[in-house]
């Protein structure tokens, strides 16, 4: 292991190891947490399972994400405006109708992009925020900021690289604010 950490591997690698919480970086010097010490020793079979592993997530339907991220959306442009919807500078609305988010959102994955229900809804609700509190004053529908067909015939997601803004910061603010190896 200690070999596979000196190696150059991708920057994109590294650092989801280091969001993971499996890799710290101290000083350009990259060490492994506690964490990935207790999965290693049990993938070399020297300990038994750490509760990590042994703990099942439940995974959620592709339809009830759907409900929840509409009704979330709906949500957050209610606090912000207390309106169910939102126009943008060119009049069109920002929340599109939940048949067509969920066929925009089956699009975006039948295109081969594989990103956590989680990560696209905290995109989702961040983007709608900026959108109307004017951070964003140019924003598009959610439907073309989760994915759009150009007109080459490609398709291209502002959402995408979104998230990889979000991952790139908060990856960023962890490796600044090394802890010591101390969860607080």
């Amino acid at each position: 292991m200690e070999e596979f950490l000196k190696e150059d591997k991708p920057k994109a690698w590294k650092n989801a190891l280091i969001k993971k919480n499996l890799l710290i970086e101290i000083n350009n010097e990259i060490v492994l947490t506690e964490r990935a010490k207790e999965i290693l020793e049990y993938i070399e079979g020297t300990e038994e399972a750490p509760v990590i592993i042994l703990k099942e997530e439940k995974k959620e339907s592709f339809e009830e994400f759907v409900t929840d991220l509409y009704n979330c959306i709906e949500n957050k442009i209610f606090t912000l405006t207390g309106k169910k919807n939102f126009k943008n500078r060119s009049t069109k609305f920002l929340k599109s109708p939940k048949k067509d988010l969920a066929e925009r959102l089956e699009l975006f994955f039948k295109k081969g992009y594989k990103v956590d229900y989680q990560l696209i809804k905290k995109a989702l609700l961040q983007y709608a925020e900026e959108a109307i509190t004017g951070k964003n004053p140019y924003s598009l529908t959610l439907e073309y900021f989760i994915i759009k067909k150009l007109t080459d015939g490609t398709y291209k997601s502002e959402m995408l690289s979104f998230i990889e803004m979000m991952e790139d910061e908060s990856t960023t603010i962890n490796s600044n604010n090394y802890d010591g190896g101390f969860n607080l």
